[in-house]
């Protein structure tokens, strides 16, 4: 985590500058890597070197790539743009959580490194060379888009906005950031524990990675209908809907004791992590 804020930054910067094809194709590249040789490690330090540097440089900057090549695409209906693409964070847990669980049962989690690994060169690598930056590269405009009489024709639009200086000096760009944080800390804190969690208090770990695949399905339908209803009523008022439910889950979970509370959880704390 503390490397994925570093690389989440120089991958920005490099986003902007290389564009979304090759970023996507060097995090595909390193994931895989990590993923490959977690399950060849047998020291400590090898997985601080395979896990931590290898998978935070792979995987921390999704979220930037996926939200930042969405919004230059969508101009009308942005919010349900972002959320059908953020969908594949919600699919994650549904499959993979499951699957390792399989792969661990059947075979040992080094196998189960190893396999995720090769699944994630197989599909992300050959796929992000299909990846573009914007609609300019095709001769289009984004979805909705109005263009001025006097820019008709031209390949590019200039567009308006503030110098990144400027943006650091607004105080709704920290306010983001400090709400971001809080809602972050809280999801990872959450489902880092929860299958140890339901173990613990007496369900087996197929039922606690069930629980876990249900968060996971929750915030596709939180990314789903959360970003059509910010596109009518504002990204604000949905952030604050998706803060009170998010606290509303996490103190229901204090007194979870039975499989169907936990559902309970799960289906308000992903919807609430998928609409944020």
């Amino acid at each position: 985590m503390v490397l994925g804020m570093v690389f989440t930054i120089v991958g920005g910067w490099a986003l902007d500058k290389y564009g979304p094809r090759l970023i996507l194709f060097l995090m595909g590249l390193f994931t895989g890597l990590g993923l490959v040789l977690t399950g060849q490690a047998g020291a400590l330090w090898q997985l601080f070197l395979t896990y931590s540097l290898f998978l935070a440089m792979g995987t921390s900057i999704i979220f930037v790539v996926v939200m930042t090549t969405v919004s230059r695409w969508f101009d009308r209906r942005r919010g349900l743009a972002l959320g059908v693409a953020s969908c594949g964070a919600g699919l994650g847990p549904v499959v993979t959580a499951p699957l390792a669980t399989y792969l661990i049962g059947e075979f040992n989690w080094h196998t189960a490194f190893v396999i995720i690994g090769l699944i994630t060169w197989l599909v992300v690598v050959p796929l992000s060379r299909l990846s573009k930056r914007d609609p300019y590269e095709i001769g289009a405009l984004p979805d909705g888009a109005k263009v001025p009489s006097e820019y008709a024709g031209h390949k590019r639009v200039p567009t308006a906005g503030l110098s990144l200086s400027q943006v650091f000096r607004t105080r709704s760009f920290w306010l983001i950031i400090l709400v971001f944080l809080f809602f972050a800390f809280s999801f990872f804190l959450v489902v880092t524990h929860l299958v140890p969690h339901a173990t613990d208090i007496g369900f087996s770990a197929v039922e606690a990675a069930t629980v876990l695949s249900l968060t996971g399905g929750a915030t596709i339908v939180g990314r789903l209908l959360l970003g059509t209803v910010s596109d009518k009523i504002g990204r604000k008022a949905a952030a604050v809907t998706c803060a009170l439910l998010h606290v509303g889950a996490m103190v229901w979970l204090l007194w979870v004791r039975d499989l169907w509370m936990f559902y309970r959880f799960a289906l308000a704390f992903g919807f609430s992590w998928g609409g944020m």
